[in-house]
């Protein structure tokens, strides 16, 4: 979790007037991707960057099935059954990446227009989060779609985040916090 998820779940939870619950998978996931204790160390640490009070931490013991909108779909039950009213559904949720021939395996919202054709049966309110870019010129993150065209963004795929956490390579302080 990094400084943009903050900012999204942040604005999530003042737009809805609610709290956060941070419920991250922290079982098994695709290899090469940050080990378990690593992200739990992570989740703990940046609850102290929420508002007091907002945001609660909850792991969720389960394997990342890396299966994009059907996963959400089952993400949204899950959280439905430990009591969540509300469902952030960020870009290319529990993607896998990319396949043989390079392009992506699922759309970058795919996974938002799938649970939404569900939400009265999942009875879970979803809220559709765009990408969230950093504006260098406002020293703030910014939903993509809310930026104008002319604007210089600045973003560190979690590949690109990897690579620098493997290799000791520096991580911008705009990106993450310490």
């Amino acid at each position: 979790m990094h400084r943009a998820h903050r900012e999204l779940t942040v604005r999530a939870a003042r737009q809805r007037q609610a709290n956060i619950l941070i419920h991250p998978v922290v079982g098994l996931t695709k290899p090469g991707d940050v080990d378990h204790y690593t992200r739990v160390r992570v989740y703990e640490a940046i609850m102290s960057k929420y508002p007091s009070g907002m945001g609660h931490l909850a792991l969720l013991p389960l394997a990342m099935r890396m299966a994009g909108p059907r996963e959400a779909i089952w993400h949204a039950i899950i959280r439905k059954n430990y009591g969540a009213t509300h469902f952030i559904v960020g870009r290319d949720h529990a993607g896998p990446g990319k396949n043989s021939a390079g392009e992506d395996f699922y759309g970058p919202y795919d996974a938002q227009v799938l649970v939404s054709k569900f939400v009265d049966e999942l009875r879970i309110e979803v809220v559709p989060f765009q990408q969230m870019s950093y504006v260098p010129s406002t020293d703030e993150y910014q939903p993509s779609d809310e930026v104008p065209k002319d604007i210089q963004t600045s973003n560190i795929s979690g590949t690109e985040l990897r690579r620098r956490l493997k290799t000791g390579a520096p991580i911008p302080d705009w990106f993450s916090y310490e």
